[in-house]
């Protein structure tokens, strides 16, 4: 009788410090979560007010690109000039702590190196044309 009882016990206890274990680990996993995702919107919003800081001094420093006038539809015209209010923006965050002043003159699109090609090898390409085989 008293084995009976004791086993009783144990399984009662090894039941108990289960569920407690699991219960702690969950808790603790969801709460990382949480820190993780507001660590994240934090760094967001910080990131936001620095580009915004960038874009007003950029603004106030240089002349704005003026998209070639041609009969497109203003969608394009808009893309062109948000493309190019990026790129001012990129290129005034990049010298924001020197004391050059840059001044963009053209921007064109980029297609590999210099002469227009591709800058990935054969195997480079091989690679990739094998991987991505299942996506077409």
């Amino acid at each position: 009788m008293n084995i009976t009882l004791l086993n009783l016990f144990n399984s009662e206890l090894a039941v108990n410090v289960t569920l407690c274990g699991f219960v702690i680990v969950f808790s603790m996993l969801i709460f990382l979560v949480l820190v993780i995702s507001v660590f994240g919107k934090i760094m967001v919003l910080i990131q936001n007010k620095k580009l915004k800081k960038a874009t007003n001094a950029d603004m106030g420093n240089n002349m704005p690109l003026k998209a070639k006038e041609n009969n497109a539809d203003t969608a394009n015209e808009i893309t062109e000039e948000e493309t190019v209010a990026a790129i001012s923006a990129a290129v005034a965050y990049i010298y924001k702590d020197s004391s050059v002043t840059p001044k963009i003159k053209s921007i064109r699109p980029f297609n590999g190196n210099k002469n227009g090609g591709n800058t990935r090898s054969a195997w480079a390409k091989a690679g990739i044309e094998n991987n991505m085989r299942s996506f077409y």
